[in-house]
């Protein structure tokens, strides 16, 4: 079961429970409470086994890997299919696609996969932009599952991480005196 948040606050769950159960898509709020579900199987009936999920901002859409149908969905909060791709188009072939983070400077994702051992940077529609093994960070990182985009814009060039500023009542866009790290 995989969590992630939307633009609200709420969050999405993809629910993989192995069959005969049927594997499903919740949007909760913070306390559990369902506000609506869907059948994996409503987009493709082939999409058994959910593994990730991720929430795009700039359109309020969802992206899903599923690694019974080697697949990674563009799907709309409702489980309308928007787009899909083979996750086999990638090089090397990926038939275990798992972790997925959507990159919202440029709405690329990002795909990890445990049969590959490889961490891939595609365009929605499949394109692959770049990738790399993981071996190279760490021998015995064969196994990736899950991964993230961390951002840490810093719009005022003061060393303090917008979301640190805003957090602590900072103005992000004012590097002097007390709303900077920088004196002047």
């Amino acid at each position: 079961m995989l969590f992630r948040s939307d633009a609200g606050g709420l969050l999405w769950v993809v629910d993989d429970p192995g069959l005969p159960n049927v594997p499903m898509v919740f949007h909760i709020d913070r306390q559990g409470n369902v506000l609506s579900a869907f059948a994996t199987f409503l987009y493709d009936v082939g999409a058994r086994s959910p593994q990730d999920i991720a929430f795009d901002p700039s359109d309020g859409t969802l992206w899903l890997t599923d690694n019974r149908s080697d697949k990674v969905y563009h799907i709309t909060t409702t489980g309308q299919l928007l787009s899909s791709f083979s996750t086999g188009i990638l090089t090397p072939a990926v038939a275990n696609p798992q972790g997925l983070s959507l990159d919202p400077t440029d709405g690329t994702l990002w795909l990890s996969a445990r049969d590959t051992h490889y961490i891939y940077n595609v365009t929605g529609t499949g394109t692959q932009l770049s990738s790399f093994d993981t071996t190279t960070y760490d021998s015995t990182s064969t196994n990736p599952t899950g991964l993230a985009v961390t951002l840490l814009s810093d719009s005022d060039n003061d060393t303090l991480p917008d979301d640190f500023e805003i957090r602590f009542g900072l103005d992000p866009l004012d590097a002097t005196g007390d709303n900077g790290a920088k004196i002047g």
